[in-house]
């Protein structure tokens, strides 16, 4: 895993969030969507678990190392989930 192969997989997933959007949304409303898809449980936060099973709902397969540190990138919190904000 390299900083080069996560922000990769971060481009891409972004580029599926606009176009599941229809490049119509408010980017934030899209986002907002495909964190409540994410959010099995409905906390309001996500965990990793969640969160590795969204993305391969989108196709990620074969990726956990680096989606796993997709999802250290944006857990600025350290505590294990990420919330909307």
């Amino acid at each position: 895993m390299n900083s080069s192969s996560v922000d990769r997989i971060e481009v891409a997933l972004r580029n599926k969030i606009e176009t599941a959007s229809g490049f119509v949304e408010d980017p934030a409303f899209a986002v907002q969507k495909v964190f409540k898809k994410f959010d099995k449980n409905g906390s309001g936060k996500i965990s990793l678990d969640e969160f590795l099973a969204g993305m391969k709902a989108l196709n990620f397969e074969g990726f956990d190392k680096d989606v796993t540190a997709l999802f250290r990138r944006y857990d600025l919190d350290r505590s294990g989930y990420l919330d909307f904000k």
